[in-house]
């Protein structure tokens, strides 16, 4: 089982923990995580490429326990990527009930 939480912190900060594997299939041929993990690799890199924020943490397999932080002029942004990311994240959760827990 996958277990996601994402919330914002206060500070202008993010915070996004992913742990465990969903073991819908055998590795390298598991969509839901591979889904987790496309949506999780996007968010880091995009926002320090598109909003020059700061990500902080561990991204790796099976754990990704990171913060991110945007400063004052960019955080209205930074908001509106976790957003959508977190609504990536809940659709993923809704197809596969199973394999993934958000809270």
């Amino acid at each position: 089982m996958i277990t996601i939480d994402f919330r914002e912190l206060t500070d202008n900060n993010f915070c996004l923990k992913i742990e465990g594997h969903s073991k819908s299939a055998i590795k390298g041929e598991d969509i839901v995580c591979a889904g987790v993990s496309a949506l999780a690799q996007t968010l880091v890199s995009g926002c320090e490429a598109e909003l020059n924020a700061e990500v902080s943490g561990k991204l790796e397999s099976g754990l990704c326990d990171i913060k991110i932080s945007a400063n004052k002029e960019n955080f209205e942004k930074l908001q509106a990527v976790c957003s959508v990311f977190k609504f990536g994240f809940r659709k993923l959760a809704e197809a596969y009930p199973k394999h993934i827990k958000l809270n």
